[in-house]
């Protein structure tokens, strides 16, 4: 994932191949579970910043527990619906519940 400190906003931005690249001096943060915050220096680089707006996939898995772990740590965040996605869910009895 990318960080770019916006004055007081932070965008959270998925990193994919060949769609968007660091450019020099810009943090790269590399997470491995659904919260941007666990298992990386994400809190310790919020330092001075009290907004975050966030952005990217999946909706209901990494973008909500970044929310709402941003938010116990008193974060004012603010989620772009229309800059978030997810996918189709499907419970075991294979009723499909549309994204």
């Amino acid at each position: 994932m990318k960080l770019r400190n916006q004055n007081t906003a932070l965008l959270l931005i998925d990193l994919q191949e060949g769609f968007t690249k660091p450019t020099n001096n810009e943090p790269l943060l590399i997470k491995e579970v659904n919260s941007s915050f666990i298992g990386t220096d994400l809190e310790q680089q919020l330092n001075n910043i009290h907004k975050l707006v966030i952005v990217g996939l999946t909706t209901n898995h990494c973008i909500s527990t970044t929310t709402r772990m941003a938010g116990s740590l008193g974060l004012d965040t603010i989620i772009f619906a229309d800059a978030t996605a997810t996918f189709d869910r499907i419970e075991i009895n294979k009723k499909v519940f549309p994204a």
